[in-house]
């Protein structure tokens, strides 16, 4: 059991390649899978992100993704919090 949020990015003026993501959480917050597919062309595929695998999401240093890559994980994890908050559990934050 856990959490499921999708986040979509596009980039500046949509010249350029947008990012979509998918991440599952469990109820502590450890990501239990992050999907990632960036591309402008609708050959694109979604590819699993195996360093983020295991991490927690409060732990994550953003640091080292894209503009896009930002973007598209805050609002995935908009989504997985508005869930948690059906079960009274705490908010999530990126540092």
């Amino acid at each position: 059991s856990g959490h499921l949020g999708v986040g979509i990015a596009r980039s500046k003026f949509n010249i350029g390649p947008g990012t979509v993501m998918i991440v599952v959480t469990n109820e502590e917050g450890t990501i239990l899978d992050l999907r990632e597919m960036s591309g402008i062309s609708v050959f694109a595929r979604f590819k699993a992100n195996k360093k983020i695998i295991g991490q927690s999401i409060t732990a994550l240093s953003l640091a080292s993704f894209r503009k896009t890559q930002k973007r598209a994980l805050s609002e995935a994890l908009t989504f997985i919090n508005k869930e948690r908050s059906k079960g009274n559990l705490q908010e999530l934050t990126l540092l």
